[in-house]
């Protein structure tokens, strides 16, 4: 495997945080254009709390997938996570979020359309 640098995560770090910044910007926006008046202070603390949930879901799908595929204990590798870029597997796991996010795109599709996902 190639010795990668960390520095090859800051790049798409730096895309996530200024597309955070664009969306939160026209996020609040929207609210406060749209939003009654009484409710503009509510739907700007319903989007700070969305961020918190997909903060502690990250969280807790990140130790489920270094549970699941940490078998040091069994003489294996490390986990998917691992704090060496060079032994983790970062490509698995951006495999298994595309997949998430696909399953979720599907599973909206057949929803309104009014079939159950299978």
């Amino acid at each position: 495997m190639l010795e990668l640098s960390a520095f090859w995560l800051l790049i798409q770090y730096c895309l996530i945080g200024m597309a955070e910044v664009f969306c939160i910007v026209g996020l609040l926006e929207f609210l406060y254009e749209e939003a009654p008046d009484a409710m503009r202070s509510i739907g700007s603390a319903y989007a700070a709390v969305a961020g918190g949930l997909g903060c502690f879901l990250t969280t807790i799908l990140n130790s489920i997938i270094k549970f699941v595929t940490c078998n040091e204990k069994e003489g294996g590798g490390e986990s998917w996570l691992a704090q060496n870029i060079n032994t983790g597997r970062f490509d698995y796991l951006y495999w298994l979020l595309a997949a998430l996010s696909e399953k979720r795109k599907t599973g909206t599709k057949l929803e309104i359309q009014g079939l159950k996902p299978g």
